[in-house]
């Protein structure tokens, strides 16, 4: 690797004689982080502190600059095994909030106690890129068939190109399912011997989506370096006089598998003997995974045909279908039968297939059903069902739904009615949840359900529309509740107060729900000089837009009054000297009911602050669901103003048990 011995300085004018630091940035990777080197000339003894700096705030998380560069040792003999370094920051999420608001956004790597600067190889990526790069979190596994359902979904974009020089294998016969799986059993050899699952897209003639998967055993007979395998295609390719089949995969879609011309056809017992045959072959591991997630496939009952007259005897109902689009269905309902034990569970939304997740199934007694089946006591014990679907995917909300129920004997397939159907977050509060899952918080899904809110929320962009926006030096920023009494009663009070205790250049910002008129706010505030207006989907969380909402006001103090709090008298006189120029310390207006007089010690949700000093505790933001922030998610020092008395709360809202579990385990 050539080294550039290019110095670093903050002042291009300054000597090279002169400056003593020599280094650059020039790695990053998700799991590794921020990499480069840097060496102090003139103390070679000493360790170099470094920081790392977005849009020149400071993020925690120095690094010592401490590890081995043996691709130095020529340079700097001395220093090589100390010169590199790596600002490992974890998780790069929290930036993606950020670069969503500014996605000119990026960062540098300082010298710590000093003003210089590391320079950044060309072939670094900016900090969007790294943000957009960052691995998503593991979820639980999805068996085979759902897997290749979330894969083919990936298949659309996938370009189909093939070359010939790319052929990576030849189909030489296939086996189909039942039409209605979608599935095509296939053999033949390959020369990439790590192909597994892929998305794909079928050539035959027209050009349709898939996935594939397959597994592999030693064949004497192909090509130096070939395996053979066997594989399953999920499509809705079907075979025909004169087919030339070629599955294309890869980035370029120039890699393929070719069908031989005039495929064989086998059969689904012929195939299975086969690989019963070969998978004994196969290396363990990795490679016996691939084969036994295979096997099950073959062997499950992947039909999702209707036969109400084969089943007779199982009556079924889903009485509630929650879906939580990019995590999963949780489902609740019963199922009875007089012959057979119900063992599970599957669903089926549009084309993709998810799988019960196992520990989330149980049975509940319904005695409800007593006066529709008034001799099944015994089995109405155990009749009621819940169970949770985790799905890594988006979904097609727009399609059939079915439920598939397992039992000792075959299976049966039930149509979910979209009447029972709701979209967690939008036509059910997450709080249904509990309904399902009294203890929640108990359940194997729970740490990735919270891990799931976290993320959307981090993702969600603010959703601000803008109506009018003037920049200002300071500004007073009241969020307005969706409760039309109350919202005029803040109104009033902006209206009553701000012209006589504000100054001129502090702008009067109003946030708005969607649904609110804005003629009516308006009319309310006519005659300050100084007033903005933004519509949120969710004002009740406008503390998640202010730092859109700054950048665009470019105040330098302001003030934020959550919905439903109002100031007091003597929090007017506090919210102007707290707008000040040169105010810049944190400033909480103590929160009290009026009727008890008691002031919520723990409450931080009014307060004031600088830009400066917000947008760097704005990075590393704890997440509120429906509540307001506390004070202890400010930092500490320097220690905070408190006015006392310098608001009121109108109504406080209880936190839902399920929003206060999902807080805590977010921010834990």
């Amino acid at each position: 690797m050539r080294i550039s011995l290019q110095p670093i300085s903050d002042d291009p004018e300054a000597p090279a004689g002169d400056i003593p630091y020599f280094g650059c940035v020039d790695g990053f990777d998700d799991a590794g982080g921020i990499s480069g080197w840097v060496v102090n000339a003139a103390a070679p003894h000493l360790a170099v502190a470094l920081e790392l700096l977005v849009d020149g705030i400071a993020i925690p998380g120095a690094a010592i600059a401490r590890l081995p560069r043996d691709d130095l040792a020529v340079f700097f003999p001395a220093q090589f095994e100390t010169a590199g370094f790596r600002l490992n920051l974890g998780r790069w999420d929290r930036f993606c909030a950020l670069t969503s608001l500014r996605p000119q956004a990026d960062f540098i790597v300082k010298i710590a106690g000093t003003n210089f600067m590391l320079p950044r190889t060309a072939a670094l990526p900016g900090l969007a890129r790294i943000v957009a790069a960052a691995v998503k979190p593991e979820r639980n596994p999805l068996d085979l068939f759902s897997r290749l359902s979330q894969l083919a979904q990936l298949a659309a974009k996938l370009p189909a190109e093939p070359a010939e020089n790319a052929r990576k294998g030849l189909i030489e016969a296939i086996c189909l399912d039942d039409i209605d799986s979608r599935l095509c059993w296939f053999l033949g050899w390959t020369t990439e011997v790590q192909l597994y699952n892929e998305p794909a897209t079928v050539l035959d003639g027209q050009k349709l989506p898939g996935a594939f998967a397959v597994a592999t055993y030693p064949r004497d007979d192909v090509p130096a370096g070939g395996v053979g395998f066997a594989g399953v295609l999920l499509s809705d390719w079907r075979p025909h006089a004169g087919s030339e089949l070629a599955i294309c995969f890869g980035p370029g879609g120039q890699s393929h598998l070719r069908g031989v011309a005039g495929l064989n056809r086998i059969t689904k017992t012929a195939f299975a003997a086969h690989i019963k045959a070969v998978a004994g072959e196969a290396a363990g591991g990795d490679l016996s995974a691939h084969w036994t997630a295979l096997v099950a496939l073959l062997h499950g009952p992947q039909s999702w045909l209707p036969e109400p007259a084969a089943r007779a005897d199982l009556q079924v109902s889903v009485d509630r279908l929650l879906v939580l689009p990019g995590f999963g269905c949780f489902a609740t309902g019963w199922a009875l039968s007089a012959l057979q034990a119900v063992r599970g569970f599957a669903l089926k939304i549009g084309r993709t297939v998810l799988s019960m997740e196992e520990t989330s199934l149980y049975f509940r007694p319904r005695p409800d059903l007593m006066t529709l089946f008034p001799d099944s006591a015994h089995l109405l014990n155990h009749a009621g069902f819940c169970c949770f679907f985790p799905a890594d995917e988006a979904l097609d909300l727009t399609g059939q739904v079915l439920l598939k129920v397992t039992l000792e004997q075959g299976a049966a397939v039930h149509q979910v009615e979209p009447r029972h159907q709701c979209r967690l977050g939008h036509s059910a509060p997450l709080d249904a949840l509990l309904q399902f899952y009294p203890a929640i918080e108990t359940e194997p899904f729970f740490p990735g359900l919270a891990k799931f809110i976290r993320d959307e929320s981090r993702a969600a962009g603010p959703g601000l529309t803008m109506f009018k926006i003037t920049p200002a030096r300071s500004a007073m920023i009241v969020a307005l509740s969706e409760d039309r009494h109350d919202c005029l009663l803040a109104l009033a009070e902006i209206r009553y107060y701000a012209g006589t205790h504000l100054p001129p250049d502090c702008a009067v910002t109003i946030i708005a729900g969607a649904s609110q008129p804005h003629g009516e706010i308006i009319q309310m505030l006519e005659g300050l000089p100084a007033c903005n207006l933004v519509f949120t989907q969710n004002p009740e969380a406008a503390l998640r837009v202010l730092p859109e909402l700054l950048l665009l006001l470019k105040a330098e103090q302001f003030i934020f009054v959550p919905s439903r709090h109002y100031l007091s008298e003597s929090g007017w006189r506090d919210a102007a000297a707290s707008v000040a120029p040169g105010h810049d310390r944190l400033t909480f207006f103590g929160i009290y009911d009026p009727e008890t007089l008691e002031e919520l010690n723990a409450s931080g949700a009014c307060f004031a602050w600088s830009w400066p000093g917000f947008a760097r505790w704005s990075l590393n933001m704890p997440i509120r669901l429906n509540s307001m922030p506390k004070r202890q998610d400010f930092p500490a020092e320097p220690s905070p103003i408190v006015a006392a008395r310098g608001a009121f709360i109108s109504k406080s809202v209880r936190l839902s048990r399920l929003d206060s579990l999902l807080e805590t385990a977010i921010n834990a």
